[in-house]
C-alpha cells in the first residue's frame, strides 16, 4: 500500500465483469484504489513476480489454462502471500472450503459482489494480513529474545567462577606477611573485582523472565 492507496490485482477473463469490478473500486469514496487486470493465472503469477506493490487479488475460479485453487496454490508455494478473495460465480461450499485450505482467504459470489461488501471486505482481508505479519514479527522477537538469554546464561556460567577464584586468591594474600606495601594494589583489583560482580548480577537480571502475556503464546519483556 503506497499513500494509502490500495492495489488491487483482478484476474478475471470476463472483460465485462472485470471492468464492473474497477469501476466500482475507482468510485469507492472511502478508500483509494488502484487496478491492475489480467485474464489468466499464468498472468496473474507473472505480475505478481515483477510487482510486489500488489496488496490484494480479486480472482475467479474458472479460468483459462490453470484454474484459481491451481494458481492460489502455485502462489502460496512461491511464499507469496498476497491475500486472495475468489470472486466467482461457482457457489459450491465444497469448491470455498477447498478454496480455504489451499490459502484462499475469502470467497464471494459474483451476484454479491457489486456492493460496498467488496471494500469492506479487501479491507478486512489486509486487516488479517497484517495482523499475520505483526503476529510472525513477534515470534521472530521471541526467538531471539530466547537465544540472547541462552547467551547470558552461558557467559555468567563462565565468568563467575573465575572471579569467586581471583576474591579468594586476594582474601589469601591478603594474609601474607608484608603484604601491606602491595594494599593499594590488591584494594584495586578488589574494586575491580566488585565492579565486575555487580555488572554480572544486573545480566542475571536480564536473563530472568521479566515478560508479560501478549499475544497467544508470545510474551514481552516488561521493562517496568
Amino acid at each position: 500500500m503506497n499513500d494509502g492507496e490500495i492495489v488491487v490485482l483482478i484476474v478475471d477473463d470476463n472483460d465485462q465483469f472485470a471492468g464492473q469490478l474497477e469501476k466500482l473500486l475507482k468510485t469507492d469514496e472511502q478508500q483509494k484504489f488502484s487496478v491492475i487486470r489480467k485474464k489468466s493465472g499464468e498472468e496473474a503469477i507473472e505480475e505478481l513476480r515483477q510487482n510486489p506493490s500488489v496488496d490484494v487479488i480479486l480472482m475467479e475460479y474458472f479460468l483459462p489454462g490453470r484454474n484459481g485453487i491451481e494458481t492460489t496454490r502455485e502462489l502460496r508455494s512461491f511464499r507469496m502471500n498476497v491475500p486472495i478473495i475468489f470472486a466467482t460465480i461457482n457457489k459450491d461450499f465444497d469448491l470455498a472450503v477447498e478454496a480455504m485450505k489451499v490459502g484462499v482467504d475469502e470467497y464471494l459470489v459474483k451476484n454479491e459482489i457489486l456492493t460496498p461488501v467488496l471494500t469492506k471486505t479487501i479491507l478486512a482481508v489486509m486487516e488479517k494480513e497484517r495482523l499475520r505479519e505483526e503476529l510472525a514479527a513477534l515470534e521472530i522477537t521471541q526467538h531471539r529474545l530466547d537465544a540472547m538469554r541462552k547467551i547470558v546464561s552461558e557467559m555468567l556460567k563462565e565468568m563467575t567462577q573465575p572471579l569467586k577464584s581471583m576474591e579468594k586468591l586476594l582474601q589469601q594474600l591478603g594474609a601474607f606477611e608484608n603484604f601491606g606495601k602491595h594494599a593499594k594494589f590488591a584494594n584495586i583489583m578488589k574494586e575491580n573485582v566488585l565492579r565486575i560482580e555487580k555488572k554480572i548480577d544486573m545480566l542475571k537480571s536480564l536473563n530472568r523472565d521479566k515478560t508479560v502475556p501478549y499475544i497467544k503464546n508470545i510474551r514481552m519483556l516488561d521493562l517496568s
